[in-house]
């Protein structure tokens, strides 16, 4: 009996213990993430439809006279557009009136006058965002002020512009005017800035 009490004493002693201690709790399974992968926003889109005037400054030269030996002038001067686009995504397409008053100098002469040049064009561009490269074709008119005469003709040329804001963009643009029935031609280089509505 003293046996039996004496294990069964034992085995309370050690049940005890081991209740006592516990059994170690397995350690916690780490929890692992998938790194966070932060996409800068995407530039804003430009919407280039709408109204838009401006003003330009532009120098360039111009020819009169047929035969090997014309007279060349050289040519300063400001000026101003206004015109509309329609933005159809990739493609901009539009029209502008836009007018020159420049001094034309008769190359190694004192010989000068004034001219002011009108143009109708219509617009074709790319619109890759707030940079817009596009090329123009139109009609034009010479008003040459000492002579009060005046000259029709065609244009074309190409240019480009960037959106600084939705209300404000600059540009650059080169245009040939020709005048075939009085041969005469000019060629001129605008920096443009332009207001949109």
């Amino acid at each position: 009996m003293k046996h039996l009490l004496g294990t069964a004493a034992a085995l309370t002693l050690t049940a005890g213990a081991a209740a006592a201690g516990g059994m170690a709790d397995p350690a916690p399974t780490p929890i692992v993430t998938a790194p966070v992968v932060v996409t800068p926003p995407p530039a804003p889109a430009a919407d280039w439809s709408g109204f838009y005037g401006g003003l330009s400054y532009g120098v360039g030269s111009a020819e009169f006279g047929d035969g090997d030996d014309p007279f060349e002038y050289d040519t300063s001067g400001f000026g101003g557009q206004v015109g509309y686009l329609f933005d159809f995504g990739r493609i901009v397409a539009g029209a502008e009136v836009q007018y020159f008053a420049g001094e034309y100098e008769l190359v190694d002469s004192d010989t000068a006058f004034d001219a002011g040049l009108t143009r109708a064009k219509a617009i074709v561009g790319y619109d890759a965002g707030r940079f817009m490269p596009y090329a123009f074709v139109g009609a034009s008119m010479l008003d040459i002020d000492d002579l009060d005469e005046s000259y029709n003709g065609y244009n074309y040329g190409v240019g480009a512009e960037y959106m600084v804001s939705n209300r404000f963009s600059i540009g650059a643009e080169y245009g040939r005017d020709e005048f075939d029935d009085e041969e005469l031609s000019s060629d001129l280089v605008s920096i443009r800035a332009n207001f949109r509505f």
